[in-house]
C-alpha cells in the first residue's frame, strides 16, 4: 500500500512538472512569436510598417530587434528613395535611443556619415554611448563643410568635439584649427566705448526646413542637441557648455516643432577654442587673449586708423603663430600640418560713425 501511494505521489509530481514545463514553453513561444512579429514589421517593405515596428519595439523594450533597427538606418543611404523612408529611420533612431541600445560595430557607425544632416543629432546621441569605437565617425559627422551653414547644428559639433577631446582622438587638433575664426573685426567709432559683434546662435533665422510626419504614421520621437545652463534636460556632455538633448513627439500630419531655445548657443569658433584648450591643458581665456579678434578704435584720422588696423592684423597673425607652436610642441600637429593650416588673417571693418567724412 505504501509503495502504491509513493507511486501515485511521484506520478502527480511528474504531471505537475510537465504542466509547468508546458506553460513555460507556451510563454516562451508566445514571447518568441511577439519578437518575430515585430521583426517582420521592422523589415517590411513599407516605411509606415517599419515605423510601427520600431515604435512597438521601443514600447515593449524588445532588445532582440536592435540589429534590425540598426539595419533600417544602415540601408537608408542606398535604399531610401521615398520621402517617407526617412521617417522610418527617425523611428529606428528613436527606438534605439529609448531602449538604451549601443551600436557595437565601427563599420555600422561609419555608414552614418553618409546620412543626410537631418539625422546628425540622433546619430551623435546614439554613437556617443560607445564613443571609443566610433570616435573618428563622431568627428567625421561634423565636418566643417557640412555643418557651418546651420547654427542649430553647432551644439552637435560641440558635443562631438567634447567627446573626442576626452578620448584624445587623432586629427581632432587639425579639425579644431579649421573651424577657428581668422577674421579680426575692427569697430570704428566717433565716441569712446567698446563695441561687440553679435554672433549667430541657434536662434538665428537660418533653420532647417520644417518636416511633417506623413499621414498614417504612428507618433515618432525626434531629437535635437542644445546647449543648456546647469543640469537642464538629458545631458550628453558636461563642460563648456553643457550639451543636452531634447525629444519631441510628432504624430501623423503634424510638423516637428522643438521648444524655443533661450540659452545662448556656442559658435563654431567657440567650439574650436574650447577643444584646443582641452587638448593643450589650458584655459579658454588664455587662447582668447592670444587671438584678439575684436578691436575698437575711436576715429581720429586715416593714418591713425591704418596703424590700428595693421597692428590688429599683425597681433592676430602672431597669436596664430604662437598657438601653432604650442600645438607642435605638444605633438598635436606636425610642422607640415601647421604650415598648411595657418590661416590667412582678414580684417573686417565695422564703421559705426554718425558723421563719416
Amino acid at each position: 500500500m505504501t509503495a502504491m501511494k509513493t507511486r501515485i505521489v511521484v506520478l502527480l509530481v511528474l504531471a505537475l512538472l510537465g504542466c509547468q514545463a508546458g506553460i513555460l514553453s507556451g510563454q516562451k513561444k508566445k514571447k518568441k512569436s511577439g519578437l518575430e512579429k515585430v521583426r517582420a514589421m521592422i523589415t517590411a517593405p513599407t516605411a509606415e510598417e517599419r515605423t510601427r515596428g520600431a515604435m512597438l519595439a521601443a514600447k515593449k523594450k524588445l532588445k532582440g530587434v536592435v540589429p534590425d533597427l540598426i539595419r533600417v538606418i544602415m540601408d537608408y543611404p542606398e535604399k531610401g528613395i521615398r520621402s517617407a523612408d526617412a521617417f522610418a529611420v527617425d523611428a529606428a533612431f528613436d527606438a534605439l535611443i529609448q531602449m538604451g541600445a549601443n551600436v557595437r560595430s565601427p563599420a555600422d557607425g561609419q555608414v552614418m556619415t553618409r546620412l543626410p544632416r537631418m539625422f546628425l543629432h540622433p546619430a551623435i546621441i546614439l554613437l556617443s554611448r560607445s564613443s571609443g569605437q566610433h570616435q573618428h565617425t563622431l568627428m567625421n559627422l561634423v565636418k566643417p563643410e557640412n555643418i557651418g551653414r546651420f547654427p542649430t547644428d553647432v551644439p552637435a559639433v560641440s558635443a562631438s568635439c567634447a567627446i573626442t577631446a576626452a578620448l584624445r582622438t587623432s586629427g581632432l587638433a587639425t579639425y579644431a584649427c579649421r573651424i577657428l575664426d581668422s577674421n579680426v573685426h575692427v569697430w570704428i567709432t566717433d565716441t569712446a566705448g567698446r563695441r561687440t559683434l553679435k554672433e549667430p546662435d541657434a536662434r538665428s533665422t537660418r533653420k532647417s526646413p520644417p518636416r511633417t510626419v506623413p499621414k498614417g504614421f504612428p507618433p515618432i520621437g525626434f531629437y535635437r542637441l542644445v546647449a543648456v545652463r546647469g543640469q537642464k534636460g538629458k545631458l550628453l556632455v558636461r563642460g563648456n557648455p553643457n550639451i543636452a538633448y531634447q525629444r519631441v513627439v510628432a504624430g501623423t500630419g503634424k510638423t516637428i516643432k522643438f521648444p524655443e531655445v533661450k540659452t545662448p548657443q556656442p559658435t563654431m569658433d567657440h567650439v574650436g577654442i574650447t577643444t584646443l584648450a582641452k587638448l593643450l591643458g589650458t584655459r579658454n581665456r588664455k587662447l582668447l587673449n592670444m587671438l584678439p579678434r575684436k578691436v575698437t578704435v575711436r576715429y581720429r584720422n586715416e593714418p591713425h586708423l591704418d596703424r590700428v588696423v595693421t597692428k590688429a592684423k599683425e597681433d592676430l597673425e602672431k597669436g596664430f603663430t604662437k598657438l601653432f607652436d604650442m600645438l607642435m610642441e605638444k605633438k598635436l600637429l606636425r610642422a607640415d600640418e601647421a604650415m598648411a593650416l595657418m590661416p590667412k588673417v582678414k580684417v573686417v571693418e565695422h564703421d559705426t560713425r554718425k558723421d563719416k567724412k
